[in-house]
Formats: structure tokens, sequence, C-alpha cells
């Protein structure tokens, strides 16, 4: 007996199955990123505390580093967020209204989501190169180079453009992405190794058959089963779509 193939198993197959995975691994490999330096912004706040209070010393890079550790802590772990379904939304509307015209809704704010992040991506970028190439520093104490403080804005916003690709591609209902299971109701079962097809496609062939029927009647009745056959087409397209 083969085994059953349902319509999330083809979804998450293929290409696009294998993108979706790699960009879940690498937005989880992000987080522990995250997690690591929002630790270490942590454990320098205490050893600054502990130096200027306790010991009396004057500090000079520990506040510039805590600065930079914990924003690229949160530019880190965005695209892990965004694939937990972690941001903060406001989904009265969208859920008010509910089936397709929520799913729309959270695609067309999905794809305005990748614009803003593939923009931020883009710039910063640039934005690394021109401090990497004019040896940038930040002008303070310390004086650090610049680039690598910029380097998890160009990182983050690069993983969270593709991990939101990845999650339009996923096509689960808390991320947004029914849109093809809404149009496309195609059922397949391969138990036995035969193909059926939806009723939408029995009908659309259902009613292909007797207009030829209708087209060349051999008697008068031969155009009820084409008034029968249309009869089920727009039953089939209602359920289909609706």
């Amino acid at each position: 007996m083969a085994p059953a193939t349902t319509h999330t198993t083809l979804a998450r197959g293929g290409i696009i199955g294998g993108y979706i995975r790699v960009m879940d691994m690498l937005s989880r490999l992000s987080a522990y990123l995250a997690c690591a330096m929002f630790i270490a912004g942590v454990l320098v706040i205490c050893q600054m505390v502990f130096i200027r209070y306790l010991l009396g010393m004057s500090t000079s890079w520990q506040t510039e580093f805590t600065i930079f550790s914990v924003t690229a802590a949160m530019l880190m772990g965005s695209p892990y967020v965004l694939m937990t379904g972690g941001h903060v939304a406001i989904t009265i509307v969208p859920d008010a209204l509910g089936g397709i015209t929520r799913t729309i809704m959270r695609l067309i704010a999905s794809l305005f989501g990748l614009g803003f992040c593939a923009a931020l991506a883009y710039a910063s970028w640039i934005y690394v190169f021109e401090a990497l190439h004019g040896e940038w520093t930040t002008g303070s104490v310390w004086n650090p180079p610049l680039w690598p403080a910029l380097l998890p804005m160009a990182v983050g916003a690069t993983l969270l453009s593709l991990q939101y690709v990845a999650e339009i591609l996923r096509g689960r209902a808390e991320h947004g992405s029914h849109y093809l299971r809404h149009y496309c109701r195609h059922r397949v079962d391969c138990t036995h190794g035969h193909w059926h097809l939806s009723r939408l496609h029995w009908a659309v062939f259902h009613c292909w058959r007797c207009s030829m029927i209708a087209a060349f009647p051999s008697s008068p009745t031969s155009v009820k089963p084409f008034l029968t056959a249309l009869r089920s087409l727009a039953l089939s397209l209602s359920r289909c779509l609706f």
C-alpha cells in the first residue's frame, strides 16, 4: 500500500519546503546568537556597576558595549520572533472579518513588511560597507570601529526579509497564506494508486461532456443533463471559492 499524500506534505516538499526548513534553522541559530549577545550585555552592566560603585573606578567601554550588544540582540532575534508569531499585531479587523478576507489582509501585511525589511537590509549593507572602507569609529573614549556594531543590523534585516518570504510560502493559518487552499482544493488520494479529482474538476468535465450531447442532440430530452451539469458546476464553484 502506497503512503497517502496530503496537501501539507506536498506544500512542504521540494524546493519551497527545503527553503522554509533552512530559514527556520537559520532563525533559530540567530535567536541563540541574540540570547548570547543579550546575556553579554547584562554581564557587562553588572561588571560596570561593580567597578564604578564598589571599587570606585571609572568605566570607559561598558556603556557603549551594552548598547551595541542589546541592540544587536534585538535585531538578530527578530527573524525567530516572526517565525513563532511573536510580533505585536493589531488583528481586530481581520479577526472580525474572517475567512478569505482575513487571509488576504494578512498576505498584504506580510508583503508590506517584506518590502520595508528588504529596503532596510539594502540600506544597512551600504552603511556597513561605507563604515568598513572609510574606517569609521564611534568617536567615544573607547572609540572602536563602527562596522561591527552595524553588522547585526544588516544581517538581522536580511534574515528577517528572508523569513518573511518563508512565512508567505509556508501557507499556515497562523502566519497567513491560506489563499492557495481557498482557490485550489485538489484532493489527491494515492492509497491505491488512483487519482481522485475534486468535485470542481468532475463538474467541469461532466458539463463539457453534456454540452457535447446538447450540441448534437438525439432527442429533445438531451438538454436536461446539460442543465444538471451547470447546476453541479455552480455548486462546486461556490464551495471552492467560499
